[in-house]
């Protein structure tokens, strides 16, 4: 029965801390996130690069810096995604 709780929880916490980061990048760029849908999706892309990164550098045993897994993340999102 703590799971779901817990499940529930966590994921209120990703929604609230995703609208945070979906307002700094909005006010950052000059947005209006209820018309304007860049920061969401910045701010979407951002926590997967993030998850993605510490996903990859857990199943490599921890080896490295995390913040190398990061960049990499963020350079491929910066070079734009293969078509």
């Amino acid at each position: 029965a703590g799971a779901p709780s817990l499940r529930a929880r966590l994921d209120d916490e990703r929604r609230r801390k995703l609208a945070e980061l979906t307002e700094v990048i909005a006010r950052r760029i000059g947005a209006d996130p209820r018309q304007d849908p860049r920061p969401a999706l910045i701010a979407r892309l951002t926590g997967q690069v993030v998850t993605d990164a510490m996903e990859r550098w857990s199943a490599d045993g921890g080896a490295g810096e995390l913040a190398d897994y990061l960049d990499a993340g963020f350079d491929l999102l910066a070079d734009g995604l293969p078509r």
